[in-house]
């Protein structure tokens, strides 16, 4: 009950300091010229409460392309994966045939996301409590609250809801619950395309676990069979939207050629080596002028690729679970590969080992420096992207 309460104070806490970087946001900073599409009222006249300066900033961006799948299903948004706006219509349904954009469906996804976030909180400590001290623990959470990007578990997003079903993976892996973490990993998988990497990690932990090797060597063919039988689950969420992608747009792959249609030179055709990545960005932050602000987007982003690296190692020399290191090299390369590091800090936000792998160091200044430089940036993010500045 202790921890429970402790818990949900840190949320409580975070969610009040994100307050700060939206009134000073509205109040000292006017909206993004041209990027009034970001906004929730392009698409509906402001009404009230959603209106006030501290709620509706949290549909920014694609935010308001989840509530419009979760309101009038798919037109030309198939980039975005179907789980999240299919709970948030599911839970609208009760409340009869409410418009787009409205109260209902604002609100219904704006508490599941902070909902998702708050149980992924208890699992985190959970899991982290379970292998290390409850110091470490707490470390782990508050390193990830106060990450830069860390917002976005409180907008209307996929991150809390992603994290939740990992978390949920990882405990279930850990109890030798198969067929769960198979439906886990089914669903993470039309979450976000990045959770296709979980079928590798399952794959990993059901080949360590339940010694795979040794019953192909011994040919115990019916325990092979049941071991591995629970890894057909994971296909059938992508499967699913596979085939409705074929059926609505006549592109099985839609929603990965979709993503090279936005405005990010993502490669979604080949595999562009991350060196070649950073040697383009370290180009355009020798040749863009440092008073454009996709200068300081470059560096934020090139930023948390380098954050990223290090902390992988420093999971490596700490010897962590290999099922960490290996969710967490393929949560960062594979987002890196596609010649951009466009949205990196999301794609990083979620890596929660690398939060624990910083706990686990025992040079003190490192952390207070993280926990200095990574809140100023946090109010710092958190404005810019309630004011329609792009930041991931």
């Amino acid at each position: 009950m202790r921890h429970a309460r402790r818990l949900i104070g840190f949320f409580i806490l975070w969610r009040l300091l994100l307050l700060i970087p939206l009134f000073l946001g509205q109040k000292f900073l006017d909206y993004r010229a041209s990027s009034e599409f970001t906004n929730i009222w392009y698409f509906i006249k402001p009404y009230a409460p959603v209106n006030q300066w501290f709620f509706y900033p949290w549909a920014n961006f694609d935010g308001v392309h989840y509530l419009d799948i979760a309101a009038n299903g798919y037109n030309t948004n198939g980039r975005f994966l179907p789980l999240f706006p299919l709970i948030i219509r599911g839970i609208t349904q009760f409340f009869g045939s409410p418009p787009a954009f409205g109260a209902v469906y604002f609100f219904t996804g704006l508490i599941l996301a902070n909902l998702f976030f708050l149980i992924s909180l208890f699992l985190l400590f959970h899991l982290v409590k379970k292998d290390y001290s409850e110091k470490i623990a707490w470390q782990t959470i508050i390193f990830l609250l106060i990450f830069p990007a860390s917002f976005f578990f409180g907008s209307i997003y996929t991150e809390s809801l992603f994290l939740l079903l990992v978390l949920l993976c990882f405990i279930f892996m850990g109890r030798h619950r198969w067929w769960l973490t198979a439906i886990c990993g089914a669903l993470l998988a039309i979450t976000r395309p990045v959770g296709l990497i979980m079928f590798l990690v399952i794959g990993y932990e059901i080949i360590r676990q339940e010694k795979i090797i040794s019953l192909l060597k011994n040919k115990s063919w019916r325990q092979l069979f049941k071991a591995l039988l629970p890894l057909t689950i994971l296909p059938w969420g992508l499967a699913g939207y596979l085939w409705f992608s074929l059926k609505k747009w006549g592109d099985a792959l839609y929603f990965l050629h979709a993503q090279g249609e936005v405005a990010n030179n993502r490669s979604v055709n080949q595999i562009v080596l991350f060196p070649q990545t950073i040697f383009r960005y370290l180009k355009i932050l020798l040749t863009l002028s440092s008073q454009q602000y996709e200068w300081w987007i470059a560096l934020f982003e090139l930023s948390c690729f380098i954050f990223a690296a290090l902390v992988i190692y420093v999971t490596i020399r700490k010897r962590m679970k290999l099922a960490y290191i290996l969710y967490c090299l393929l949560g960062l390369l594979l987002p890196a590969s596609t010649g951009t590091f466009s949205g990196l800090p999301r794609y990083v936000v979620i890596l929660f080992p690398l939060f624990l792998a910083l706990a686990l160091v025992k040079i003190g200044w490192t952390k207070l420096l993280y926990l200095i430089l990574a809140g100023i940036i946090l109010l710092l993010t958190t404005m810019l992207f309630s004011r329609g500045y792009f930041i991931a």
